[in-house]
């Protein structure tokens, strides 16, 4: 290779003009990782906990290197190239040229997996077929070439409004989804199967606290569907199973007994879809009465009251 001295013409003209600020910045390195959020993670996730958070761990203790070194690299060496300019300082020209091949790569496949994923989103949010998918990513990488080209500012605004936007829809997630966290699923409600595996039990569509809620859905649609007996049966072998007696269960009892009920006043009187189901379903409701009047009849057993709408429908104790 052969190097130039040039002139300070040559770098006028190759100057960069000051933007960025401060927000752009932050827009820049949050941005360029809130995706896994959306996409990342769930494949991660899928494979299970644990493995996840190994990964996790060492991810971020690379990238703690990464921002260290840059952080101390930057001042000492202020060029414009980032890596490119690191490595060809640190191991000349075929260093800096292997590592602007891999920084090439990187920026190539990159947009590709994010217009993969925005592909992905927008056929299941417009419910297109799946042979449209090149479309979507052909309109993706048009817009984001159309906000290069208009100019640096546009990009750091879009960027800025962008992530703010995804940490938004973020943070409504994560606040809608605290109802639903479930422990009692994935961690706490274990039982014993025919075969002695483990197996898990789970009812509850509303589960923070006790896993005595998903028990005392088993009990009551048991003694709905089946009587006392069944109902007893799998009480004792629960306890048995879990070595210790199951205090209070007559309470979780009451409360699924009315949430169960509940739910059934609304579809029989306003309509299945209501409650997200079809509308056949209220037919198969009407067919089971015998059952929903057990859970009426043990509601008043558990706790005395007589509510008259229940009552209306599902008939008094008797």
């Amino acid at each position: 290779m052969i190097y130039q001295d040039v002139g300070r013409e040559y770098f006028e003209k190759r100057g960069l003009r000051r933007y960025a600020r401060v927000w752009s910045l932050w827009a820049l390195g949050v941005g360029a990782v809130i995706s896994g959020h959306y996409s990342g993670w769930n494949f991660g996730l899928a494979h299970g906990f644990g493995g996840m958070l190994i990964a996790l761990v060492i991810i971020a203790a690379m990238y703690w290197g990464l921002i260290y070194s840059l952080a101390e690299m930057s001042p000492a060496l202020p060029h414009t190239g980032a890596a490119y300019s690191f490595a060809r300082s640190a191991m000349g020209p075929w260093g800096g040229m292997v590592t602007g091949l891999a920084e090439s790569i990187e920026y190539i496949l990159t947009p590709a997996v994010i217009v993969f994923f925005i592909g992905s989103y927008m056929t299941a949010i417009f419910e297109t077929p799946d042979a449209m998918q090149p479309l979507w990513w052909a309109g993706s990488y048009a817009v984001f070439l159309f906000l290069n080209l208009r100019g640096v500012e546009l990009s750091f605004k879009v960027s800025v409004i962008v992530t703010l936007g995804a940490l938004a829809i973020l943070a409504i997630y994560w606040v809608s989804a605290i109802p639903h966290f479930d422990v009692d699923r994935w961690a706490l409600n274990i039982g014993v199967g025919a075969d002695g595996s483990a197996a898990v039990i789970d009812w509850t569509s509303f589960a923070v606290t006790d896993s005595r809620f998903d028990l005392a859905w088993t009990l009551v649609l048991a003694y709905a569907y089946s009587g006392q007996t069944l109902r007893d049966q799998i009480f004792s072998g629960y306890q048995h199973h879990a070595g210790k007696q199951v205090e209070q269960i007559e309470a979780f009892e009451a409360i699924v007994c009315a949430r169960r009920l509940l739910d059934l006043t609304i579809s029989l009187t306003q309509g299945a879809q209501r409650m997200g189901m079809n509308a056949q379903a209220v037919e198969a409701m009407r067919a089971n009465m015998e059952a929903h009047r057990r859970v009426h009849r043990l509601l008043i057993e558990r706790t005395g009251l007589q509510i008259e709408i229940f009552t209306s429908l599902f008939g008094n104790s008797g």
